[in-house]
């Protein structure tokens, strides 16, 4: 279970209907302290269309632990309950999301940029121009959910990165630290 709001959603935007369109613009507003704007559209016609552009100042993302292990360790246990992938195959979307800054647990992203394609059931994800320790991640995540069994890759480039505090962080080992360059390339099938 994760907790993403840290406080009231306040907002205005400008909507707009045009036959089988929905459009939201000039969105502002704020969660607690964090402001954020941007714009949204939806079109209705036969498969739905959705396109989201959204820049954050900062996004909290807080796991709620659920038993003793210390939230956000590396010890807490994997979820074996099946993930169901066949709603991507119900709409097709393009959505771009900025921040200035995300925190995961005790992990900091600043800045961070993330792209999303939807189509036909195959979702790809691009992350760029995203700082962590002293670095920078970019990478793609990719989820094909349009044939019978799933396929998924994740691919991610670390340069720069200081090893001793992401170590730390995600595993409690700090005896090692430097800059590290570092490539993961991951394949995988099934649900």
């Amino acid at each position: 279970m994760f907790r993403t709001l840290s406080g009231f959603l306040k907002g205005a935007a400008n909507v707009r209907a045009f036959g089988s369109l929905l459009t939201v613009n000039s969105v502002v507003g704020a969660i607690a302290s964090a402001k954020f704007s941007g714009w949204a559209s939806v079109d209705l016609v036969k498969k739905p269309q959705l396109k989201i552009g959204l820049e954050l100042q900062r996004i909290n993302i807080n796991r709620v632990a659920s038993n003793t292990v210390a939230s956000g360790s590396i010890d807490e246990p994997w979820s074996d309950m099946p993930l169901s992938l066949g709603g991507l195959n119900f709409l097709d979307a393009e959505v771009q999301v900025t921040a200035t800054e995300l925190n995961v647990g005790h992990f900091k992203f600043s800045p961070i940029s993330l792209g999303m394609i939807l189509s036909n059931g195959v979702m790809t994800t691009g992350i760029t121009r995203t700082g962590t320790y002293g670095g920078q991640i970019k990478g793609t995540v990719v989820i094909d959910a349009s044939k019978r069994e799933p396929i998924h890759a994740l691919r991610l480039d670390f340069s720069g990165v200081r090893a001793s505090p992401l170590l730390s962080d995600v595993t409690g080992f700090s005896a090692l630290d430097g800059v590290m360059q570092a490539k993961i390339d991951v394949h995988g099938a099934g649900a």
